[in-house]
C-alpha cells in the first residue's frame, strides 16, 4: 500500500463544477456546474451543442464525463459535509425536474425535450398573457461571451427545454447582478420549487433556469422538506394556494400589505392556508446558517447567482462543501 487514495464513486447530492479555457486563452474557468443523481446520472440544466436541446436531463455519468474530459477540461467534486439525507433529498428533487428522455448515448440529446420554441401559437398566448407586465419573449436569445463565451453567438430558444428550460436571460441576469441575500422573497422561491415538485411540474416550466440555479434550487426545496419532516409535509391547502396564487402571494411579500384591487383574490389570501405560509415563510427567511436551514454556500438568492458566485461560495471554509478531487473519463473521483 502506498498511501495512495483509492478512486470512489459519485455519491447522490455531490456538486461537479465544470472548468474550461476561455477561446483565445490559456487560464481555466468554472463554467458549468452540474449534480450527481441517484444511480449513476448526473443532472444538468445544459445546452445541447447545436442547440438541440436546453434544459435538464439526466445525463450519463461516465458518457457525460468521457465527452469533457477528453477535451483536456477539468470537473472538480465537491460533497456537502457529511453526505446524507440532505443531499440525497437534493437529488431526489432534481429526479423530479429532469426531462422524461435519460442521456445514455450522444445522440439522445436529438430526442430529449419537446421544443416549443417554433410554436407561434404557444409563444402568443404567452405573451398575450404577460403583455401588462413588459415581460414578453421572443423565440431565441443569443449568449454573449459574457453569459457563455463556449456558446457565444449561439440562439437558445426561450421555450426549449422540455419540463425544466434553460434559460439564457436568468443566466444573464445572474452574471450581471449583485448577489442578493436570503430574504423573505429567497424563501418563497424555495417554497414554490417545493411546490413545484409537489405537483409534478417543471422547476420553471415558463422562465427556466441556469445550470447554477437548477442546483441551488433543488438543494433550497430539499433542506425545506428536511426541516417539514416526513410526518409533517407542507399542507395540502398551503400546496393548492401557492400553485394557483403565486403572483399575488408576491405581491403581498414585496410590499408587506395585501393590495386592495386584489378583488376575489384576497379571499384565498386572508384563510388559514395564507396564515401557515406566513408562518412557514418567516421561519425560514432569516439567516439560514444561524437558522441550520441551508449550508452557507446555498444561503442567497438564487436568482442572483452565477456559476462563479456559486462556485466563491463552494470554496469558502464554512460552505458546508469539501472538494473530494476531480472525475476521470470514466466518472470516478481521483484525488
Amino acid at each position: 500500500m502506498d498511501g495512495k487514495a483509492q478512486p470512489q464513486a459519485l455519491q447522490p447530492g455531490d456538486l461537479l463544477v465544470y472548468w474550461g479555457k476561455l477561446p483565445g486563452q490559456e487560464r481555466m474557468v468554472p463554467s458549468h456546474i452540474a449534480m450527481a443523481g441517484l444511480d449513476g446520472y448526473i443532472l444538468h440544466n445544459t445546452i445541447a451543442s447545436g442547440s438541440k436541446f436546453a434544459g435538464v436531463v439526466k445525463h450519463k455519468a461516465s458518457l457525460a464525463a468521457k465527452a469533457y474530459v477528453k477535451e483536456e477540461r477539468t470537473i472538480e467534486v465537491y460533497r456537502l459535509k457529511g453526505g446524507g439525507e440532505l443531499a440525497t433529498y437534493a437529488a431526489r428533487f432534481g429526479e423530479t425536474w429532469v426531462d422524461q428522455q435519460p442521456i445514455n448515448f450522444g445522440n439522445d440529446f436529438k430526442k430529449a425535450g419537446q421544443s416549443t420554441d417554433s410554436n407561434p401559437v404557444l409563444v402568443g398566448k404567452y405573451n398575450e398573457a404577460h403583455a401588462d407586465t413588459g415581460k414578453t419573449h421572443t423565440d431565441f436569445k443569443t449568449l454573449t461571451p459574457e453569459m457563455n463565451p463556449w456558446l457565444a453567438g449561439t440562439e437558445i430558444g426561450q421555450f426549449r427545454g422540455g419540463k425544466s428550460p434553460y434559460s439564457s436571460g436568468r443566466l444573464e441576469r445572474g452574471q450581471n447582478t449583485p448577489v442578493g441575500q436570503w430574504d423573505v422573497m429567497s424563501a418563497f422561491r424555495a417554497v414554490k420549487a417545493y411546490v413545484r415538485s409537489c405537483t409534478l411540474q417543471g422547476l420553471s416550466p415558463r422562465h427556466g433556469t441556469s445550470c447554477d440555479q437548477f442546483v441551488m434550487y433543488c438543494y433550497q426545496a430539499a433542506s425545506l422538506s428536511s426541516i417539514l419532516g416526513p410526518e409533517s409535509p407542507l399542507r395540502q391547502e398551503v400546496i393548492d394556494l401557492v400553485a394557483a396564487r403565486p403572483k399575488q402571494i408576491k405581491l403581498y411579500l414585496n410590499d408587506g400589505d395585501l393590495k386592495k384591487d386584489l378583488g376575489e383574490d384576497l379571499k384565498d389570501l386572508q384563510g388559514p392556508a395564507f396564515e401557515r405560509l406566513k408562518a412557514l415563510l418567516e421561519k425560514i427567511s432569516g439567516d439560514p446558517a444561524k437558522t441550520g436551514f441551508l449550508p452557507q454556500a446555498l444561503s442567497i438568492d438564487a436568482k442572483t447567482s452565477s456559476v462563479a458566485k456559486l462556485f466563491q461560495k463552494i470554496q469558502e471554509s464554512d460552505s458546508g462543501f469539501v472538494k473530494e478531487g476531480s472525475l476521470t473519463a470514466d466518472a470516478v473521483i481521483v484525488q
